[in-house]
């Protein structure tokens, strides 16, 4: 598959939910975010992935919202690293659950994880996510 500019593409992006467990003043409103309807399902996930594998994309990035908060997100990331021609899943988080999942999302196939981390600064950090804690 190539771009306008007559590049190969070969990453899909793809979002698994809306929804945060912080409220980032650049992302979130104050009271969250109102749900635009259900996230796609598994299987949904799992077809997108199979069709742009077909079309010749072979690395997949998950992100969201944060997609550690989807309680079905192990089940999904094993799903994707078993479709024929993916070589790669990579997972974009904030790192809140990281710490619980990160075991059996190897386990699940996810070669790298991008923490996306606005500041080291707690104060900072806490200002920016609207009382998250580092």
């Amino acid at each position: 598959m190539l771009d306008t500019l007559g590049r190969e593409v070969r990453t899909l992006r793809l979002a698994v939910t809306e929804a945060c467990d912080l409220r980032c003043r650049y992302c979130m409103p104050e009271g969250g975010a109102s749900q635009r309807g259900d996230p796609l399902s598994a299987d949904e996930l799992v077809a997108i992935v199979a069709a742009a594998a077909r079309c010749g994309m072979n690395k997949v990035r998950l992100t969201g919202g944060e997609p550690l908060m989807r309680a079905d997100i192990i089940e999904i990331c094993e799903r994707i690293s078993q479709t024929d021609g993916i070589t790669s899943l990579c997972i974009t988080t904030n790192g809140t659950r990281l710490a619980a999942l990160a075991r059996n999302l190897r386990k699940a196939g996810v070669s790298r994880v991008n923490l996306s981390m606005d500041s080291l600064q707690p104060e900072r950090y806490a200002q920016i996510t609207r009382g998250g804690r580092l």
